[in-house]
This record gives C-alpha cells, structure tokens and sequence, in this order.
C-alpha cells in the first residue's frame, strides 16, 4: 500500500524548488530556453498533481512578473491586469495540464486500491462464513453419527429382546437403559392385581 504523503510537504518541496530556481535565475544560472522556475512547476505538477501545479504555477507568475521589475503584483492582478495575463497563463497552464496527466494514472491507482481493500472485506467475511458453516456441518456429523449409533443400539437391544422369555426382560430393560441413558442404578416393577412387585433392581 502507498504510503501517504503529508497535505504540507508538495507545497514545501514546491516553494523550496521556486526560491532555488529563483536564486540561480538572479545569479545568471539559467540554461537556453529554460525558465528554471517554470521547470519546477511542471516537476511539482506531474509529481503532486493538477492542484499543486496550478497553486505553484499562479505563484510563480506573480513572482516571475516582480522580479522581472513590473513591481509586486497580486495573485488577484495577474488576472486582471492583460499585459500580465498571457504569461501567468503559461504557468498556470503548464502546471494544470501536466498536473492532469499526472493524476490519470494516480486516480486509476487510486481506484485499484480501493476495489482490493474492498475484496479483502468481501474475502474476510466469506472466510468468517465459511468457517461458521464449517463448524455447523460438524456439529450436524456429530448428531448423525450419534443418532445412527442410537438407531443401532436400539435394534440390537430389540433383537435381544425378542429372543428372552419373560422372565429375562426385566433385567434386559435394566441393561438397556444403564447403556442408552448412562444411569447408575434403576429398578423395574411389575403391576400384579393392585400391587407393585419388583422384578428387577441394578
């Protein structure tokens, strides 16, 4: 992820490159067809974007117009004054139209960024989910499988049931319920005439 860069520091690096640009201008250092001032707005401007560029480049018209010696002018008389219009133009052209470009490929980066921090989201949950259904799937086999051992239980106690006489079924039901319900003693009475008489007892 792209690390994020301080609101203060393209109008720092900016104003920093202009004073130098400045100070080489003043000192006759200042190649053929080269307006050293305009070269950092374009830099500023294809580095910060269309913002930065045409703040830097209105800057550095009104500032280009007092050195050249037509006195200090105001951001606001670059505007209105025409003998200063065409070549604050240039600067602040030359800064929004490089700083366009530059922002293409940034808000396309942009929105890349935020569709893969948007599937991660979407993956985390998916993974969150599938991990619930993964534990409920286990819990539904845990059940199935102890019902199926239950079901077998109960057939084979019922196979056992019906091959005793009478007398062998009482303490049969005992053995059965000690295993099924996991009890540890239990009595079985039989109802004869109007008494209770025990028949079987674990």
């Amino acid at each position: 992820m792209a690390r994020r860069i301080a609101p203060w520091r393209p109008w720092a690096e900016g104003l920093a490159g202009l004073i130098c640009a400045w100070c080489l201008m003043h000192v006759g250092v200042n190649p053929p067809g080269v307006a050293l001032d305009a070269l950092v707005v374009v830099i500023a401007a294809a580095r910060y974007g269309y913002v930065v560029g045409v703040g830097l480049g209105l800057i550095a018209a009104a500032v280009s117009l007092a050195i050249a010696g037509q006195g200090p002018v105001s951001l606001f008389a670059v505007f209105m004054d025409r003998s200063h219009l065409s070549q604050a133009f240039a600067y602040v052209a030359a800064g929004a139209v490089v700083g366009l470009v530059g922002d293409l490929p940034r808000v396309a980066a942009q929105r890349l960024r935020d569709e893969l921090l948007r599937m991660h989201e979407n993956y985390s949950q998916l993974d969150q989910r599938h991990a619930v259904l993964l534990d409920a799937k286990e819990a539904v086999d845990r059940r199935i499988v102890g019902q199926a051992q239950t079901i077998a239980s109960l057939y084979e106690s019922a196979r056992e049931l019906e091959s005793l006489v009478p007398q062998q079924i009482p303490p049969a039901m005992l053995r059965l319920l000690a295993r099924l319900l996991e009890i540890e003693a239990a009595s079985v009475y039989l109802l004869e005439g109007d008494r209770l008489v025990l028949a079987a007892a674990q």
